[in-house]
């Protein structure tokens, strides 16, 4: 049998990308499943003040979770723009994308034999009647088998902290490289298509109904299905409440170990295969790909980084277009978005790592409990809001993304100054649609601006920045807890409202007005280049 139909290939690969994208990235998830099986619990010590709740036992159980998701952030950023060089130098997609689900399924492998690990151990541990970490009473008895029993156990939970390091390197190398190949292949299958906003204005021209201009702007399936696979992205947010469900339901010795398992058959391996469409799935379809040189001729896209005759040759490494790439590193337009991404990469992780310390105290309630649920739900929220980009244009949409972020820091900063729980609760539902628009926003932009040539590329050195943002936005976190106090925390927001207020000026003054002109911009190479969109 061959592939399935080049229209059963996009469901396809929306189950792959709504099952397996970024579960691990679920930081209440991670830590409920943590507390369950007691990993990390034996580093807690009898004079740390434990945190109780609902999420960690210790702060040094929280500060080793908190490690493991920072590293395997940092490399999922990391080999993400590995992954986007990759696709350009190897013949198919599905290689990078087949390498990350084996990844991935080595990582929940190591997860749930680590905390299944961790769990046994710790009850033995404790029925000793010892307490603290791994070095805590153990000489009490002074004899040498105490000794040797310590080391034993000192050894158990080294083993056990090597399996979790491992389990989230795997995480991180899996995570973006099983989807970024799938968000390529909709840009390369799915051009934008320029001139939406004048599609609309010679539609109302002519008379034509509203639902009928809409419907026309619509066509443009870039947007909606990057937004689409980007929102089930988050989407896949929700395996992490499922798996926590299933591991409440079917209680046992071997419960992880079991409900692992079933996720692995019924989510990672199918994904695995699926990876084959990105490079099969259009050969039995009657739907052509046009090539640049294609689109160009039929005046369907703008000229945007176009690469001249004298360039097509200088390729380095398959289809990397290193004249075409200078040009496009120096533009503008590309080095706002790095910028960009740059900014809101470290705001949004730095208040995720910020919110138990704002919303698990008591005042608030179940509010993370909550709040652990609905996440998922933000996918409706990304999607909507990619047809949204759709019809505004995405220069206007990125507009909007700003001044969510000014206003969610705004709101923290006051936060800060009044403890007003009412703004605490709004700080967090303005946080909810900012990070939903966190990545899509992002590739919507670079699809717009820089289509096909060099689109992974790209992507990868902008994800190479984000990957400094994250580990800065960790340590500025981590500083400010341990060694700083309230007056940094609003110095930092106040840095951040400020570094957003430049990037909504500079966008509103320079990039939106150079998109709108649509007038060429020559770089020094001689490559022309043109972000023409609705505006």
């Amino acid at each position: 049998m061959g592939p399935p139909a080049g229209r059963a290939a996009i469901p396809l690969f929306m189950y792959s990308i709504a099952t397996t994208a970024i579960v691990y990235q679920n930081y209440i998830f991670i830590a409920f499943l943590f507390k369950k099986y007691r990993a990390y619990e034996w580093l807690c010590r009898g004079e740390s003040d434990p945190l109780g709740g609902d999420f960690f036992v210790c702060k040094e159980q929280e500060n080793y979770i908190q490690f493991l998701l920072v590293s395997g952030l940092i490399i999922q950023f990391i080999s993400g723009s590995v992954g986007s060089f990759l696709i350009n130098v190897l013949p198919k997609k599905k290689y990078v994308s087949r390498v990350a689900f084996a990844f991935l399924f080595a990582g929940w492998t190591l997860l749930s034999v680590a905390l299944s690990y961790s769990k046994q151990r710790m009850q033995g541990y404790s029925q000793t009647g010892e307490s603290g970490g791994s070095g805590g009473s153990g000489g009490s008895g002074g004899s040498g088998g105490s000794g040797d029993g310590l080391g034993t156990r000192r050894l158990n939970f080294q083993t056990i902290s090597l399996l979790f390091n491992l389990a989230f390197a795997c995480f991180g190398i899996g995570s973006d490289n099983s989807y970024l190949p799938i968000i390529y292949y909709v840009n390369e299958k799915y051009p934008v298509e320029q001139g939406g906003g004048e599609r609309n204005c010679v539609g109302g021209e002519r008379g034509e109904s509203k639902l009928s201009a809409l419907r026309n702007i619509l066509k443009n399936k870039n947007y909606i299905l990057i937004s689409t696979m980007s929102s089930l992205a988050v989407l896949s947010l929700f395996v992490g409440n499922a798996l926590l469900a299933a591991l409440n339901a079917f209680e046992g010795e071997n419960n992880i170990t079991v409900v692992v398992a079933l996720y692995i058959l019924a989510c990672i391996v199918p994904s695995f295969f699926i990876a084959n469409l990105l490079d099969g799935g259009e050969v039995a379809t009657n739907e052509k790909i046009p090539t640049n040189q294609e689109v160009a001729a039929n005046e369907k896209i703008a000229p945007n980084q176009q690469i001249p005759p004298n360039q097509r040759t200088a390729l380095m490494c398959g289809n990397i277009h290193v004249e075409a790439l200078k040009n496009q590193v120096k533009s503008p337009f590309y080095q706002f978005i790095v910028v960009e991404f740059f900014i809101i990469t470290f705001s949004i992780c730095y208040f995720m790592f910020s919110l138990f310390d704002i919303y698990e105290h008591s005042v608030f309630g179940d509010t993370l409990n909550v709040y652990s649920l609905v996440l998922p739900s933000s996918f409706i929220i990304t999607l909507t809001f990619g047809i949204i980009a759709d019809i505004i244009g995405i220069y206007n949409f990125m507009s909007f993304n700003l001044l969510l972020g000014i206003s969610v820091f705004s709101l923290i900063w006051v936060y800060y100054k009044m403890k007003s729980v009412f703004i605490g609760y709004l700080s967090l539902i303005v946080y909810f649609f900012h990070q939903s628009f966190f990545a899509n926003h992002m590739y919507m932009y670079m699809s717009t601006v820089f289509q096909e040539n060099n689109f992974a590329v790209l992507i990868g050195i902008i994800n190479a920045f984000a990957s400094v943002a994250f580990f800065l936005s960790f340590k500025s976190f981590e500083y400010i807890k341990y060694h700083g106090g309230p007056v940094h925390s609003q110095v930092l927001t106040q840095v951040v409202i400020l570094s957003y207020v430049l990037l909504f000026l500079f966008h509103v003054f320079y990039i939106k007005r150079k998109a709108a002109s649509g007038k060429f911009m020559t770089t020094k190479g001689g490559a022309s280049e043109l972000a023409q969109t609705n505006v």
